[in-house]
Order: C-alpha cells, then sequence, then structure tokens
C-alpha cells in the first residue's frame, strides 16, 4: 500500500496474466502492476523458453539486416528487451496518470516481440499494401579515406552533384524528378560511392551538410565520448572514472539533483488534491468515448516522417484526443506504399506509411509561415496541454513558434521537440534521419560479420525508439506540471535516443580501452547462439543455449554429442565447429517444425521472420498483434496493433488516419468559432487547403 506501481518479469508458468494485481488490489486499489515478458502470458507460445534472440527473430528486424546469401545479422545486445523496457515505463506512467486521476489501479503487460513489432514502418505495409517481400540488401556505408559515411538515399537532393563535382548532372533527366531519381539510384549512388573512397570522413560529413544533404559519418563508442556537442549537451554521465549513456531529453528547466533542496522535490513527495481531469472532448466524427489511460489529454502534433508521427500515435492510442497540423506543400508521408500499387485519384489518402503512423487522430491544413496561420495555431495552443514536433531544430523557433512564444500564450504547455541531433550544440541544424542515426549513434560500428564491414539494420530503428523516448518525457513533464502547475519543453535528439540502446559497445570501450569488435550474431558468453539455416528458401531460426540444461536438452533432439560441449567453456571454445554440425541438423528441418522440435525440450528458439510471415504466425495472431483498421479511401488492411496489453484502459482503434485537411472545419469552425465567411477568407488566403499540392505519388 505504500507503492504506485510494482514492475515485474513473471512468464505464463511463475505467474498467470492478472493474478498479481488481484493479489495486491484488496490492499491498493489504484496499485499499477507492469509486467514484461518474451511472448506474453498468454497464446500458443506463452509457455516457450524466451530469450533475448527469441524476441528479437520474430520482431521483424533480424531478417532485414546483413549480405544476400548470408545468414541474417542482428544488432549486438539486447534491442529487443531494451524495446520491451522503454514501452513497459511509458505503459506504467500512462497507467500512474489515470490511477491518479480516477483511483483505478490496473495491470499491463508489454513483451519484446510485440515491442519490437511496433517498431515498424515499411517492413509490414510493403507487404499488406503492395505484396512485397523484402530482402537483405547488404551494407550501404561508404568507406571514406579513414572511416565509413551514409547518405539517405530515399529523398531527391539535386546538391548531391554539386558535392561529387558533377554540377552539370544536375539537369540530366535521369535525375530530374523523385521517379526517375529512384529508378537510376545505381548508377548515381556508384559514382558517389567513387568519390567518398578518396576524401576522409569529416570532410565529406561537413561538405554534404552545408549542401543540406543528409550524411552522417559511421561513429563508434570512441568518437561520441569524445564528441564536443555531446559534451555541451551534457549527455554522457560518469561513475567510477567511466562515461555511459545519459537521459535522451535536455529540459528547459531541470530536475532536482538527488539530496538538492527543492520545492519541486517536496511537491512530488505529497498527492496532489487538485488533479482533475479534462473534460472528454468532442471528434469531428461524433463523440470520443472513453477508451485508453490517457483520455482528456489534448495534443497538438506537427510532425513528418516517423519519429514525431509515432510519438502523436502513441499518445492517440492511449485515449489522447490528438490534432495532427499538416502543410499543404510538404506532406511527404503521404507519398507511398499504396494498396496493390494502385495511387488512386486521391493518393495523399492511400498513402500505407501515412495510414500507419496518423492512426486516432484529426487533421488539419494550416500554413504556419504565414501571420494568419501563425495566430490560428496560437489560439490552439491555448487549448491542449502538450504539444509534439519533430522538424529541423531551427524551424519552429523561426516561425515564431518556439517554446516561448508557445508557453507566453499557455504557460502549463508541455512542448516536445524531436530532431536529429536536439537543438543546441554543433549538429544542430544537421539534416538527418532515422536512417543516418544508425550510423551516427554508434549502431553500424557495432553491426557486423566477423571480420566484415559495418551495416544497418535495413531500417530506421532511431525514429521509433525516439517517439517512444518523447511519449515518456511527455508523461513525466505532465505529471510535473500536474503537481506544480508549470509546463517545460523537451529538447529530444535521435542519436541522443538511440545511443542507450547501444550501452554493450559503451560498456565495452570502458572496460577494455578500444572498441567492440563485429561478433556477427555470436554472443561472448554463450554458445552455440545465433541464427541457424532451416529447410527453404532464406528461412532461419534463432538458437540461444545458454545453460548445460539447455545444451543437454538441444543435444537429445540435434544428435549432437552431449561431451562435446559439457560445460560453457568448452562450449564457446569449440562454437565454430559446434554451430556447424548443428546447422547440418536445423537445415533439414521446416523452420517451425526446428523450433518447436527445439521449444518442446526447453530450448530458447524462434523463427526469424520476414516481414510476410510476421501476418502469419500463430501466436501474434492469437494475440492480436495486427489489428485491421476501415479506412475510407483503402478498406480494411492490417497494421500492428499496440505494444501495451492494459486490463482496464485497453486502447483501441478510435479512428483511421484521417484524410488530408478532414477536420478543416470542425478545428476552425467548431473549436475556433470562425464563420463560414471567415474559414472561405483562409483558403482564398492560401491558409489552408482542402488538398495537398505538388505531390507526386512514388510507387516502388
Amino acid at each position: 500500500s505504500s507503492f504506485d506501481l510494482v514492475i515485474s518479469d513473471f512468464a505464463a508458468m511463475e505467474v498467470a496474466e492478472g493474478k498479481l494485481f488481484d493479489l495486491l488490489r484488496p490492499q491498493s486499489p489504484a496499485i499499477v502492476v507492469a509486467n514484461a515478458d518474451h511472448f506474453g502470458r498468454t497464446g500458443p507460445y506463452a509457455e516457450w523458453a524466451g530469450d533475448e534472440l527469441t524476441d528479437y527473430a520474430m520482431g521483424g528486424y533480424w531478417a532485414l539486416a546483413g549480405d544476400p546469401g548470408k545468414a541474417p545479422l542482428r544488432v549486438p545486445g539486447y534491442q529487443a528487451q531494451f524495446h520491451a523496457g522503454m514501452h513497459l515505463a511509458l505503459g506504467a506512467m500512462a497507467a500512474l496518470r489515470h490511477a491518479r486521476l480516477t483511483g483505478e489501479g490496473q495491470e499491463l503487460e508489454v513483451t519484446g516481440v510485440e515491442a519490437m513489432l511496433g517498431a515498424h514502418w515499411s517492413t509490414t505495409v510493403a507487404w499488406t499494401h503492395e505484396g512485397r517481400v523484402l530482402k537483405r540488401l547488404g551494407s550501404d556505408l561508404f568507406k571514406a579515406s579513414d572511416g565509413w559515411v551514409f547518405f539517405y538515399r530515399l529523398g531527391l537532393y539535386p546538391n548531391l552533384f554539386i558535392l561529387i563535382d558533377q554540377p552539370e548532372l544536375m539537369e540530366d533527366p535521369r535525375w530530374a524528378t523523385i521517379t526517375s531519381w529512384l529508378a537510376n539510384a545505381a548508377e548515381l549512388w556508384g559514382m558517389v560511392e567513387a568519390w567518398c573512397r578518396t576524401r576522409p570522413m569529416a570532410e565529406i560529413v561537413a561538405a554534404a551538410q552545408q549542401l543540406r544533404i543528409p550524411a552522417t559519418p559511421v561513429e563508434t563508442a570512441s568518437t561520441l565520448l569524445a564528441d564536443d556537442g555531446l559534451k555541451q549537451r551534457g549527455f554522457f554521465e560518469g561513475s567510477g572514472g567511466t562515461q555511459l549513456p545519459g537521459r535522451p531529453y535536455v529540459w528547459s528547466s531541470s530536475w532536482p539533483a538527488a539530496g538538492a533542496p527543492s520545492l519541486l522535490r517536496d511537491a512530488l513527495q505529497k498527492p496532489s488534491k487538485e488533479r482533475v481531469a479534462s473534460p472528454v472532448p468532442l471528434t469531428s466524427r461524433g463523440k470520443l468515448t472513453s477508451a485508453g489511460p490517457l483520455t482528456g489529454l489534448k495534443v497538438l502534433e506537427v510532425t513528418n516522417n516517423w519519429a514525431g508521427p509515432i510519438a502523436g500515435r502513441h499518445l492517440g492510442d492511449l485515449g489522447a484526443d490528438v490534432i495532427k497540423v499538416e502543410l499543404a506543400s510538404k506532406s511527404a508521408t503521404r507519398l507511398s506504399h499504396y494498396p496493390g500499387k494502385e495511387p488512386g485519384k486521391y493518393h495523399w489518402n492511400r498513402s500505407g506509411y501515412f495510414n500507419e503512423m496518423n492512426r486516432n487522430k484529426r487533421d488539419v491544413s494550416l500554413n504556419l509561415a504565414l501571420p494568419r496561420g501563425r495566430e490560428l495555431f496560437l489560439e490552439l495552443v491555448r487549448g491542449v496541454d502538450v504539444v509534439v514536433e519533430n522538424n529541423s531544430a531551427r524551424v519552429m523557433p523561426n516561425l515564431g513558434l518556439g517554446y516561448d512564444q508557445l508557453s507566453a500564450v499557455n504557460p502549463r504547455l508541455v512542448m516536445a521537440s524531436i530532431s536529429g541531433f536536439g537543438a543546441t550544440g554543433p549538429r544542430k541544424d544537421w539534416v538527418a534521419f532515422g536512417s543516418n542515426i544508425e550510423a551516427a549513434c554508434g549502431l553500424a560500428a557495432i553491426t557486423g560479420y566477423v571480420d566484415g564491414v559495418p551495416q544497418r539494420t535495413g531500417s530506421f530503428v532511431a525514429d521509433p525508439i525516439a517517439g517512444a523516448h518523447a511519449v515518456v518525457g511527455i508523461l513525466a513533464a505532465l505529471e510535473r506540471r500536474d503537481r506544480t502547475g508549470a509546463g517545460s519543453h523537451l529538447d529530444i535528439s535521435l542519436a541522443e535516443s538511440a545511443m542507450p540502446f547501444m550501452l554493450e559497445a559503451f560498456a565495452y570501450r570502458n572496460e577494455h580501452g578500444e572498441n567492440m569488435p563485429f561478433r556477427g550474431n555470436g554472443d561472448p558468453s554463450s554458445a552455440p547462439v545465433g541464427a541457424f539455416r532451416s529447410f527453404g528458401t532464406d528461412e532461419w531460426i534463432a538458437i540461444a543455449v545458454r545453460t548445460d540444461e539447455q545444451w543437454r536438452a538441444l543435444c537429445s533432439v540435434s544428435g549432437l554429442d552431449e561431451a562435446a560441449g559439457s560445460s560453457a567453456e568448452q562450449r564457446l571454445a569449440s562454437a565454430e565447429a559446434i554451430e556447424q554440425r548443428l546447422e547440418q541438423w536445423t537445415s533439414t528441418l521446416p523452420q517451425y517444425d526446428c523450433v518447436r522440435a527445439l521449444q518442446a525440450v526447453g530450448v530458447p528458439a524462434a523463427p526469424i521472420l520476414h516481414n510476410w510471415q510476421m501476418h502469419c504466425d500463430p501466436h501474434l495472431f492469437a494475440r492480436n498483434a495486427f489489428i485491421p483498421i476501415e479506412h475510407p479511401d483503402t478498406g480494411v488492411l492490417p497494421y500492428p496493433a499496440f505494444p501495451w496489453r492494459f486490463s482496464a484502459t485497453q486502447p483501441r482503434v478510435r479512428m483511421a488516419a484521417p484524410r488530408f485537411a478532414e477536420a478543416n472545419h470542425y478545428v476552425f469552425g467548431r473549436m475556433l468559432g470562425l464563420t463560414p465567411e471567415q474559414i472561405a477568407g483562409l483558403y482564398a488566403d492560401g491558409v489552408t487547403a482542402d488538398e495537398p499540392s505538388g505531390l507526386v505519388p512514388v510507387v516502388v
């Protein structure tokens, strides 16, 4: 009864789902129980033996990375479990807010597998919308004279020809449009690769960024620990002579240090008597019924791409009323992944990328660069709790809509700003996307085959990490606001968000004085561990033998000689020979047959799922890991569901992703009180629009 939250990691055979909360509720009705598990405590795999490798295998990232023809490549460390822990924190904080507003506690569950499933964009919609099976493409990094660099390749950047000293190609029709740019990409990037080989990494990146081309160096733990910008932002925290990643936020007003006198800390130690839930708002489609622990929270979202939209989606999924503000001339995420590869007349409403990231939101078109657009935005800010934006660090301040201006009209406002490298420091104006951050945060420097080259994940993992971190920070800021009355601003860097997931690289650097070498899929403390071929084309399974008991169980079904690895030390010393012999057995069995045989004797194993397989797996189906959503322009299609399972306030899809400017008249008329004539004037003056402009469909 003295605690608000219990965090646990029970498996199904230890404590059934809901049991712990039922035991604690009589003593503390508002208690929140948050449980992390590998597969969850219901479903066909509930009693399977779990491991970091099984979670990552089924989470969809493993199959994407590495060279074609070789085993798929995993990112070292505890990536799936870090995702699970991050979402457990997020879900627990949302449940705690609900409990303090209503007195209603509950239990929630997060699994490593489902936390990873929520960290995708094209991986799932490429299959469900276009029927594309995603394959490994190998390393997409370029060798410099002294290291490696990465260029973001999905946009149209004519200045690239200035960078490589061939400006005459700027007028070449092969690269005049985004469609032709992508069609001739191999030739283009071949020229860039040749140019990079003769130049140092720092020179390449500095010249590219000056031309607003998204390029970043492949950083290592050593270069990051020595980085002046990270030192300036106070990112790393020291203890006992070591430096490790700190919190991925810079706050407008600092939190009190442990032991320091603080009115805030004193307030946080006392229950608030003034916390009252906001009235539940109405939506443009009807009444917004209670669903999710954040019901009543009001959010404005000014975002693009992935990190900001998924932060807004998490808030909307958890019950918040989210209004997305879009600019008619810059709706880039409405450009791809059309069902059946058919853009249709209103293609901007059919983009799988946009529709995946923006459910449970309303949409208004507003040009913030015009004085009237800015005025209307400030009027909206007066009535909301949160603003989320993920533009370049200079965009909102240059519009006169930085935190200082917004807090002047709403002192209780919480604002989260997400950018590539944060709003301060020498890299604050760098152009970056999630793919660049995999190079810049140290991920690529530790991901590779033994004696190979650095590789990325095949997706853009920094975006979903930063988006979830943003929600954790927002919930913390709301808690402080509710107790003190003061809002705050969170400056969130994609690079700093991802670095805690590379913790092992920094720990290795601190311990050994050098950067962590490539390990392939292996593990320095256990064997056999990794990806093993099964019967079929590019079919693989993950196996992780951590104990003598698991080794004996493995030998009992695979025919391996138990005496060849009777101790952990012996197995490590003979790892290569053992794993070769093991793959001779696994390669004769279909993927799921092999996994089931291993799990039947308690060996942690799982299929390494391709994007299409994620929609066919029996366990994911049984747990509703994908949810069908009906959209007026696409029909019914499945999308990743929710990474949390709440016992009392389970999220649901209240509305599909919005059509462009769908809520214009609701926002301008009902919320802001403008007359039909005034709204017509907004259209005439270019302050708003019903359709985006200048968007050319992209079909791969």
